[in-house]
This record gives C-alpha cells, sequence and structure tokens, in this order.
C-alpha cells in the first residue's frame, strides 16, 4: 500500500509514526517482499545494531573484553524465536536511530548533541515508546550544561519540524496527531483496564509468563549481579547510565499493558553491555558464582534456541496470545483463496491484515487493512462506512478476540441481514454475502 506518491494517513492509514512507513517503503525498494528477503533484511539492522552497540561500549571504556563480548551476546540473545528477532518491528527498526542518539550524546562536544537530538527524533517518529528513554539523556547530557542541554532539544525540534510540516501544510496534520496518539491512548487504557477488571490473579500467573520469563530470568540477574562486582573508578555513573537505560526500555515494554515478547528486542542492548561487563569480570576473577551463572544462561537459551522439551512452544503460547491467532488467519486467509474471484473484496474486523494477502482479495476500505483503527476519527470511520455500503465485499471475516474496539452496530446488522457464516476457524469467523453467494 505505500508508495512513493500516497499520501500518508490520508490514502492509507495506520496507527504508527511516519517514519515507520519511511522506512517499510524503503526497505520495499531494496529488498523484495519475500519471506527470505524481508528475514535478510533484518539480518542487516541486527548487524547494525550489534555494531552499535561495540561502539557505544567503547566510547563508554569498558575495557577491550567488555566491549567486543557486547555484541556477541547481542546475537546470542536474539537466536531464540521467541522475541520475534526476524520480523521488521517497529521497536526493531527504532534501535538504530537510540542508539546512534546514545552513541554521539556521549560526546561532550555541544554541537554533536543536535544531531543526538535529531537521532532521537527520528527513534520516537519510528515507535513512540522512545519517549520513555529520556530519563537516560541525564547521563548522556549534563542538564547543568545550559549549551548541551539548548542544542538537544535544538535538533528534536528540528526534525520534528522537518517531519510535520508537509502534514501542517496540506492539511493532514489533525490525521498526523490521531496515528500518534489516537489508537494508542485506546490501547494502552484497554490494555490496563483487562489486567485491573478482569480476575486479576488469573492475568497475574497469565502475565508472570510474558514479563518474567519472556525478558530472559538469567540477563536479568546478570543486570543485578554487575551493579554490585563491576563498579569502579567512574563506574558507578557509567553502569547506573546502563541500568537507568534498561530500565527505561523495560517500562516502554510495559507501557501498554499487552507485554508481547517482542516489545522485549529493546531491553537486549543494554542488557548485552551489562553482559560483556559480567563476562569481564569472569575473565579476570574466574569467580566460581559467575561461572555458574554463564553455564546457567547458555543452558537456558540453548534450551529455548533447540525448543528442548518444547518449551518454546509452551512460552511461545502463553507469551503471546492465548490463541494462535496467525496460524489461524493463515488458514483462514489460504480458504478464502479457494473459494475466491479475482474481483471480490474483503473485510476484515480483526487485528489480522495477513487475511489480505493469503487470500490475495482486495481490501473493502481502501485506506487501510485494520479498519478498527479508524476509532476517534469519526469523518474517516463514516467515509469507511460509506465505502462499505456502496461495494458491498463478498466475505467478511470477524474475530471473538479482543479488538480494543468494540464492532460498530452496522456492521453487525449488516452480517445479520445480509451474510452468512460458513467456516470457523479458531476465534476468527468466515461471513459471506448471501447477495453474491
Amino acid at each position: 500500500m505505500v508508495d512513493f506518491h500516497s499520501k500518508l494517513y490520508l490514502d492509507v492509514w495506520d496507527h504508527k509514526p511516519p517514519l515507520f512507513f519511511a522506512q517499510a517503503w524503503l526497505l520495499r525498494e531494496f529488498f523484495p517482499l519475500d519471506e527470505v528477503h524481508v528475514h535478510l533484511c533484518v539480518l542487516c539492522i541486527h548487524c547494525l545494531i550489534a555494531f552499535l552497540i561495540l561502539l557505544i561500549g567503547r566510547k563508554l571504556q569498558l575495557t577491550n573484553i567488555g566491549y567486543w563480548s557486547s555484541p556477541f551476546f547481542y546475537c546470542f540473545l536474539i537466536t531464540p524465536p521467541l522475541l520475534q528477532p526476524w520480523t521488521p518491528q517497529s521497536d526493531l527498526l527504532m534501535q538504530p536511530f537510540l542508539l546512534l542518539s546514545f552513541y554521539v550524546g556521549i560526546s561532550k562536544k555541544p554541537m554533536l548533541a543536535i544531531l543526538s537530538g535529531i537521532f532521537w527524533g527520528c527513534a520516537f517518529f519510528t515507535k513512540q515508546t522512545a519517549l520513555f528513554y529520556l530519563p537516560v539523556y541525564i547521563f548522556l547530557i549534563e542538564f547543568k550544561q545550559l549549551p548541551r542541554f539548548s542544542f538537544f532539544v535544538l535538533g528534536v525540534d528540528l526534525i520534528s519540524a522537518v517531519i510535520a510540516l508537509p502534514f501542517l501544510l496540506d492539511g493532514r496534520i489533525q490525521l498526523f496527531w490521531q496515528a500518534i496518539t489516537g489508537f494508542n491512548e485506546l490501547y494502552v487504557l484497554n490494555g490496563w483496564w483487562q489486567i485491573l477488571h478482569i480476575d486479576f490473579i488469573r492475568n497475574a500467573v497469565f502475565y508472570f509468563h510474558k514479563i518474567f520469563l519472556a525478558t530472559y530470568v538469567m540477563p536479568l540477574v546478570g543486570i543485578f549481579l554487575s551493579w554490585f562486582l563491576c563498579r569502579g573508578k567512574n563506574g558507578e555513573i557509567i553502569y547506573s547510565m546502563i541500568l537507568i537505560w534498561f530500565l527505561c526500555g523495560l517500562t516502554g515494554c510495559f507501557a501498554s499493558g499487552h507485554f508481547f515478547p517482542y516489545y522485549y528486542l529493546s531491553v537486549l542492548a543494554p542488557t548485552s553491555l551489562i553482559l560483556g561487563c559480567v563476562f569481564k569480570q569472569w575473565i579476570n576473577k574466574k569467580d566460581y558464582w559467575l561461572t555458574g551463572f554463564f553455564i546457567l544462561l547458555f543452558i537456558w537459551i540453548g534450551a529455548l534456541w533447540t525448543n528442548l522439551f518444547s518449551i518454546e512452544d509452551y512460552l511461545f503460547a502463553r507469551c503471546q496470545y492465548s490463541t494462535m491467532r496467525f496460524r489461524d488467519a493463515k488458514e483462514m486467509g489460504m480458504f478464502i483463496k479457494e473459494m475466491s474471484k479475482p474481483d471480490d473484496s474483503l473485510l476484515s474486523w480483526t487485528a489480522e491484515p495477513q487475511l489480505y494477502t493469503y487470500s490475495g482479495l482486495k481490501m473493502a476500505v481502501v485506506t487501510t487493512p485494520m479498519v478498527n483503527q479508524l476509532a476517534g476519527i469519526p469523518e474517516e470511520m463514516e467515509k469507511a462506512k460509506e465505502n462499505i455500503e456502496i461495494n458491498k465485499p463478498r466475505f467478511c471475516v470477524t474475530t471473538k478476540f479482543n479488538q480494543v474496539v468494540d464492532m460498530p452496530v452496522w456492521i453487525k446488522r449488516s452480517l445479520e441481514k445480509e451474510y452468512s457464516k460458513v467456516k470457523e476457524i479458531g476465534l476468527l469467523d468466515l461471513y459471506i454475502s448471501d447477495e453474491k453467494r
């Protein structure tokens, strides 16, 4: 859907910031849209992140062993598929900008603070959770030094103006703001409402898997080990910064109330730096406790990587969703493809845009595959309604899975009066038009 001539949020809609779309377009230009090339693209991003971790560790003077081992720990931690490391999620695409911002921000030169602010702005306009990393700059930029702080803010202002100005000039600024805040506000409120109001004890047990197991127990232990073992000359400031970086990333993972494992990609960079420090201590001291720690770490990651005793399947099922949504969506999409005609269209009130890809059908609403995310923008939802009423889709797919926003009454009535339910796969229901049957 994204091409050079599309007007973002007008021709194409999603609740993602604009630089996510820009990167998606660039990646599509250089990498064909097939599984192998998408994974190759993600591999390049991981290599860049690992290289930036090396540069940051070197800049922080973590010693040769510390900063050389840190990128290897990063590569090791992303090997299990639990965190979905091979998909170009916005959480992953944000990381290079964030790491570049930190790397440049470590410098004491005031003018480089502008560049640090620009990179942070790019991270924010890729994924809004970059906002949670601002406390890290307390350590990177001494706010008592007003010039450096002012230059950082100037960099943020410059990139914000460059990105927002086109939307302001052609009247899309409200849609731009809705994409940054609108649906995400509903998403966050829905997540925490479920935790606090729907069987809190059951949710507490369920989210234990997501919060603690998905972030890897052993690297977390390494974080606290390093706090006591790795302090030295200037060490407290450096390790405090890395610890704050880790906690800021963890806060961003928890903020939405939906603790999906791929969010935790953002904590792997500081975790890798800390593990590099702990590894340095182990090389120097050969401490038995640290030896045990690294043995347990390698066993834990190895068990996940090899799916020993089906532990990967067990954790993935509980760390993602209460059902294997993606398999259901693929099966449903392929089923629709078998019974569809070239001119058919599909309306999907789900969070599964891949239904359109697997079925090969065009969307009933031309601007977005995620119709439910138009909530909070009544004008756009009204346009979608008119579009659907004029061009009745032959197929409709709904889901029993929580969609944050309830299905509008007009869609429910249309399904009751004009459609028949013909298939149920997992939580997905398929309806076909009585008129076009």
